[in-house]
């Protein structure tokens, strides 16, 4: 079954961005068309491959395109066995960082960001580098006069590239499905070009932390809900099954975001949830315990019973009385 992204994001848009700050070129090889079916995501075609003049150059021999072919073919293996980005030079010499992107533990694409020259290339590797690629059957002239366009970046800012694009993927994959934030992408791109940040640097570091407020303002809005249908749901009723449904997102990515957020699992914090809401009710004298157990969402009074002395380390009747005690 292939897995799709679903977005209203017009990913592209900020892809852009970041090319146009950085230099970088990016490009998305999809493996799993997670995002050629998604019209919403906006891709031209030209985001799914190296569009470097200097590699449309070597790319006019079929020789060398093999090549090239070939290479990428083997990033693939190489970040399913490390499971991580990876850097890649290709015969070119071009450098790039390569990141292997998820979707439930799936592995569904790479996003490719550089084709750079890591250092200054000198006369005499431009001289060899036109001598390999005419054995291969590129025009030499061509080679000299793309390879200068290339530019040079430090693995510094690739690396804060890096962060940032493995944010805003990750962020789009956890909440792309429901949430629309083409408004907040919209404010972000007019308040950069509206900037005057000095150096890469500083770009850099204003889109990440960009990318992060949009994200922690969602996070949030997210948990807000889920506390918000914690409070009205019937007890019984509070499962992460039937919260992902209320808010829309899958059990993984509300498991995940709900973690992060709160620093418990959603399972741990029900339960502690649910423990306090006994307690509560086991200051009612009227109630007995088998009352108490269902209206904290229980079935029956035995699996309460083992819940409550697991969370507080007393069973319920010991409670009440230690409780009684103190009043």
């Amino acid at each position: 079954m292939k897995t799709i992204l679903k977005s209203n994001l017009v990913l592209k848009d900020f892809l852009n961005i970041i090319e146009n700050a950085t230099g970088l070129k990016i490009c998305l090889y999809d493996f799993e068309f997670f995002s050629k079916k998604d019209e919403k995501l906006n891709l031209d075609k030209e985001s799914f491959c190296h569009t470097r003049t200097y590699c449309m150059a070597v790319k006019t021999s079929k020789n060398a395109h093999s090549i090239c072919i070939k290479s990428e073919r083997s990033i693939k293996s190489m970040l399913l066995e490390k499971n991580r980005p990876v850097w890649n030079t290709c015969h070119a010499g071009l450098s790039e960082i390569v990141i292997p992107v998820f979707i439930k533990g799936k592995y569904v694409c790479s996003i490719h960001a550089g084709q750079v020259f890591l250092k200054k290339i000198q006369n005499s590797d431009i001289d060899k580098k036109a001598d390999y690629f005419e054995k291969l059957g590129v025009d030499r002239n061509l080679i000299i006069k793309t390879i200068n366009d290339v530019p040079v970046i430090s693995k510094a800012h690739i690396n804060q590239s890096l962060n940032l694009i493995s944010l805003l993927i990750n962020f789009i994959i956890e909440t792309g499905e429901k949430l629309d934030w083409q408004d907040e992408l919209n404010r972000i791109k007019e308040s950069y070009n509206n900037s005057d940040l000095p150096d890469l640097g500083n770009k850099l570091d204003y889109l990440i932390k960009s990318v992060k407020h949009i994200r922690n303002i969602r996070y949030k809005n997210i948990i807000d809900r889920i506390m918000e249908n914690l409070t009205i749901r019937p007890m019984e009723n509070i499962n992460l099954t039937e919260i992902s449904k209320e808010i829309g997102l899958s059990r993984f990515y509300i498991s995940r975001i709900f973690k992060s957020e709160t620093g418990k699992s959603f399972r741990d914090y029900i339960v502690a949830f649910r423990m306090e809401k006994a307690k509560r009710h086991m200051k009612d004298g009227s109630l007995n315990l088998s009352d108490v157990a269902f209206k904290c969402g229980y079935q029956d009074q035995s699996s309460f019973t083992r819940s409550f002395k697991k969370a507080t380390g007393v069973n319920p009747g010991k409670y009440r009385i230690l409780y009684s005690k103190k009043q």
